[in-house]
């Protein structure tokens, strides 16, 4: 059971094949999550060696964000050059290999790193949600071994030239990337000047000693889960989202806005799930591209 497993990351070192080819300044920001999903781990012993190198059905790859049902590369991509790099010219999941290098390529040339937040965990069942990584388990080594990836201090300290970290979710609880941050940087990290939108944080600015002097400032992003489902459209609003949608579409705005979800026809639906899909393409772009710290949904750059 994956709660008595130990998973260790496999790919927080990829960046390292771009290295001989560039200076320390290059990289200008760094998308941070927590954990990769379980389909595309791989297990160690308390002996730290490796038992199993997944890769099963539920993968569309061994990387960051590796499932199909991810949505992540989708909005990256579509924010900075218009396609998702794992599928093809007619929509099509590319072979893994290729998929795998397109992301890469497509971080690399637009100076951007990724990591996430979590060296080795286990997980409750096969969970991909936060809430079941780090959790308890009967086996002393799984509890013992468990850790944050300290290695993400050394990257930022390394490449001088990053200025922005990009949080994929817009939880701020222990139990998220930006939580399991802030437990690697404890005690040298504050956070100030918070930019919130109702009850969602979008930005803040992070300081980091580093020691011996080496202070940073970051502009740290909190970029919205990338599912459209979870872009709420009922008594519970996202207001990002409808100022989005207020803003670009004024005239369906106010035909949906009264109106119950639940009473909304086929039409206003479809509507409603591709203007999602746009207002998840500007989040990224405004903080990605833009990197807009007072972004509230309704003065993007569209």
């Amino acid at each position: 059971m994956p709660v008595h497993e130990l998973e260790q990351h496999p790919y927080l070192n990829y960046y390292t094949q771009f290295r001989s080819n560039i200076e320390s300044d290059y990289y200008k920001g760094i998308i941070v999550g927590s954990f990769p999903i379980y389909a595309v781990t791989d297990s160690i012993n308390m002996d730290l060696e490796i038992t199993i190198k997944r890769f099963t059905v539920d993968g569309t790859m061994r990387f960051f964000y590796g499932s199909r049902k991810s949505d992540l590369w989708k909005y990256v991509g579509l924010a900075l050059v218009n396609i998702d790099p794992r599928k093809n010219g007619i929509g099509a999941f590319e072979k893994p290999d290729i998929a795998v290098e397109n992301c890469k390529q497509l971080l690399f040339q637009n100076k951007l790193l990724i990591s996430d937040s979590l060296y080795r965990t286990n997980r409750t069942d096969q969970s991909a949600d936060d809430s079941g990584l780090m959790v308890s388990s009967e086996i002393d080594y799984v509890n013992q071994l468990k850790t944050v990836n300290y290695a993400l201090k050394n990257q930022l300290q390394e490449n001088i030239g990053i200025e922005s970290i990009y949080f994929t979710s817009t939880s701020m609880g222990a139990k998220s990337p930006y939580g399991w941050f802030l437990k690697i940087f404890d005690g040298t990290i504050s956070i100030s000047n918070q930019f919130k939108v109702g009850v969602r944080t979008w930005s803040a600015i992070a300081k980091i000693d580093f020691g011996d002097g080496d202070v940073r400032q970051y502009n740290i992003f909190f970029l919205p889960t990338p599912k459209p489902r979870g872009i709420h459209w009922k008594l519970k609003r996202t207001i990002m989202f409808e100022n989005f949608l207020r803003t670009i579409h004024p005239h369906f705005y106010y035909e949906v806005d009264p109106i119950p979800a639940g009473l909304l026809n086929s039409n206003q639906e479809s509507q409603l799930s591709d203007l999602r899909v746009a207002f998840l393409t500007e989040c990224y772009r405004q903080a990605i591209v833009f990197k807009k710290l007072n972004f509230d949904g309704s003065n993007g750059m569209l």
